[in-house]
């Protein structure tokens, strides 16, 4: 399983990076989306200095707009992923978009960039990881094998992109608030 495009390290030949960039639709929500365009801009030269490939995979109109003017050629999505609260969020498009550039571009790395809700006056912008996925060593004692009726890799196949999908609505819901 660890050709696993969403598990397996890649260090050989151009390293490439997806950033999942949460903002807004529309303004007057404060310094939200402008410090989440910071940290977008910060974390995009950083890779650049390294010589990072980049993609950028926008989530809500204002970052779309910023990703359009300021790096058209890292944009991932054409066109904007707007996310309504009152429709709900359905996010099965974007976990497919999102497997399909890390799987067809060899990513090594992916982030998310969002707002962190602490309360009513406080948000803080930050960028959680989300792969590729670490494996986590079982302490001693905790030697427990489990059984599944498919292979790993068929588990882990369906598995994944469902947690990557808990991660970016967690982001989705945490930017929302």
């Amino acid at each position: 399983f660890a050709s696993n495009p969403l598990i397996a390290k890649r260090h050989a030949g151009e390293i490439a990076n997806l950033i999942i960039l949460n903002t807004s639709n529309k303004g007057l929500c404060g310094g939200i989306n402008t410090y989440n365009l910071k940290a977008l801009k910060n974390r995009v030269e950083e890779l650049k200095r390294r010589g990072h490939k980049i993609f950028i995979y926008s989530i809500g109109k204002k970052g779309f707009d910023y990703c359009t003017s300021h790096y058209p050629e890292y944009l991932f999505n054409k066109t904007p992923v707007i996310l309504e609260e009152k429709a709900g969020f359905d996010l099965e498009q974007i976990k497919n978009e999102v497997v399909e550039v890390i799987s067809k571009n060899a990513i090594c790395s992916s982030s998310i960039i969002y707002s962190k809700f602490f309360g009513t006056t406080t948000q803080k912008t930050d960028e959680i990881h989300l792969t590729p996925i670490h494996s986590s060593k079982l302490t001693a004692g905790h030697s427990e094998k489990y059984h599944f009726d498919s292979s790993v890799g068929e588990v882990l196949k369906k598995l994944i992109p469902e947690f990557m999908l808990c991660k970016i609505l967690l982001s989705v819901f945490e930017n929302a608030t």
